[in-house]
């Protein structure tokens, strides 16, 4: 995962490069790709689409806020200025937070291109000015926290020189802090954001805008536009307090943010686009999508390949892959990034009987998800993930369908008795928060590793070892694999690798199984 495109200016995106295709994103409104759409179906799809971005982002808001906190504690109290050195503690803590924050942004970045297309997304004029405001939202969280980490080490050298290192553990390039600095002060971004600014006002100050009308009957959008304007009073504040501290950018900077100019350049923009929302896109959402690239590993399963894969597995089976999408490679590098666990059917899971586990009020929603068939857009419920807006249900074919480089599953060796209770400890999860620290000593909320570690350590012959990394014990997709494919454990069975079919000129993936699939799963972990 690379975070940075070196010289490019990017509105709100921060010189941040995904490597996320935009077929990914527009996915998550295609719905059954056997059912043909009609117009309350689509509907259906295009309103589930935005409650599930307007949890992520809620999500982001938190965890950035959660990060403010703990990097203002950190240069109140960190010791290098006494002693001339930073402990292993620290060190661990700076590179923590660094990653935590480029978690959310390239997370924030999948939204932001997501919605610049919010006009051919929606159908009804409410929803793609809901749509709108999830991506302006998003952009202005970006740039929000990116001053925010650039003003609260400015004055620390020494901070700012342990930032511009080059973390490989978790693939953070040299020169982050350098490169966050220079886009959070470029004139260009700082124009644009202002006539942006100027042309949003604009719009929710008409009384019969439709901005407007979200803004006094729902309460849901009504905070998104509230938060709107308190991020971009701090962007305000950040933005002067960093300008007013390195004042050899002034001349450039307080040319290119004269009321005048930023006037005229807001009249323009609104000419040239017709609509202010839609000038509001063009300054702040069109660059991002232009610097994406997509995988290079992508693969394509056709609808038997789909059959076989599902035929095989069972509940209670993990499944690791590499794959793109809202937080699905941000754990750390490696061969695999996420982990899922399979749960079937609701008549092949068996848990009708699972009783006694739960306080009254928990136990009406354990029962209802155990009997949960389907998922929004008509896939069967058939795995639990940990993903930005927490613990969910999603569906093994529409994640094949997703931008895949590559899937391997396992089965552990459990008793029945212990199968259930994995897959009741799987079942409490659903709902809880994703866990942006990767926390494995805190249950309150749960990576993708971390469900699957606290529904299988200790079972039968399963007994996982958490790795420290960034001063946290953690447990990641490749550990998880490497673990399963030891054989003196005894703890997994190995059941299929789907990976791209060599043997082909396309992007056609092979499912390989037996002897054959566990040789080329060591040779991924051997390149």
């Amino acid at each position: 995962m690379k975070y940075f495109s070196n010289g490019i200016p990017v509105v709100f995106a921060l010189l941040l490069v995904c490597s996320v295709a935009r077929c990914e994103s527009s996915s998550r409104l295609s719905g059954n790709p056997d059912v043909t759409p009609g117009k309350e179906h689509k509907a259906a799809l295009e309103k589930t689409s935005l409650a599930v971005d307007f949890k992520r982002l809620e999500s982001f808001k938190a965890a950035l806020k959660d990060m403010a906190r703990e990097m203002d504690a950190f240069r109140s109290t960190f010791t290098r200025r006494e002693k001339g050195y930073f402990s292993n503690k620290e060190h661990d803590l700076i590179e923590q937070l660094l990653f935590r924050y480029l978690i959310c942004r390239e997370s924030l970045l999948e939204i932001i291109n997501f919605y610049q297309d919010y006009p051919a997304r929606f159908t009804t004029e409410p929803r793609r000015t809901r749509g709108f405001l999830i991506g302006y939202s998003a952009g202005l969280l970006v740039y929000h926290y990116s001053a925010r980490l650039v003003h609260t080490f400015l004055e620390e050298p020494l901070v700012r020189q342990k930032l511009n290192e080059d973390y490989y553990r978790s693939e953070i390039p040299a020169g982050t802090y350098d490169m966050l600095f220079q886009a959070v002060t470029n004139p260009d971004n700082l124009q644009r954001m202002a006539a942006a600014w100027q042309l949003f006002v604009k719009e929710i100050e008409i009384s019969d805008s439709e901005l407007r009308r979200i803004q006094r009957k729902d309460s849901q959008y009504g905070k998104v536009i509230s938060d709107i304007y308190k991020d971009h009073k701090r962007i305000e504040y950040f933005k002067q307090a960093i300008i007013d501290k390195t004042s050899i950018l002034l001349p450039k900077v307080r040319n290119a943010l004269r009321h005048s100019k930023i006037t005229r350049f807001a009249r323009s923009s609104l000419q040239r686009f017709g609509t202010s929302l839609y000038a509001i896109r063009g300054l702040t959402f069109t660059k991002v999508s232009r610097l994406r690239n997509p995988m290079k590993a992508r693969i394509h399963f056709t609808d038997g390949q789909l059959s076989l894969m599902k035929s095989l597995m069972q509940p209670g089976d993990i499944i690791l892959t590499m794959k793109s999408g809202y937080m699905s490679n941000i754990f750390l590098p490696g061969v695999f990034k996420h982990g899922i666990t399979y749960v079937g059917s609701p008549a092949q899971r068996g848990l009708d009987r699972a009783r006694g586990i739960f306080f009254s009020g928990r136990r009406r929603r354990f029962r209802e998800n155990i009997r949960r068939e389907r998922i929004e857009g008509g896939y069967p419920a058939d795995i639990i993930e940990a993903v930005a807006e927490g613990v969910i249900f999603n569906s093994i074919e529409k994640v094949a369908r997703e931008l895949m480089s590559r899937i391997v599953a396992f089965r552990p060796r459990l008793s029945p008795e212990q199968r259930r209770r994995q897959l009741t400890t799987v079942f409490c999860y659903l709902g809880s928060g994703y866990d942006f620290k990767f926390d494995f000593n805190d249950a309150s909320y749960q990576c993708c590793t971390e469900v699957m570690f606290r529904s299988l350590n200790g079972l039968g012959p399963v007994h996982l070892n958490l790795t420290p990394r960034m001063g946290r014990q953690t447990l990641s997709a490749d550990d998880l694999c490497r673990y399963a494919l030891d054989q003196q454990t005894g703890a997994f069975d190995f059941i299929f690798l789907a990976i791209r079919d060599e043997t082909r000129s396309d992007d056609r993936a092979t499912i390989l199984q037996g002897l054959e699939g566990i040789k080329a799963l060591k040779t991924l972990f051997e390149k």
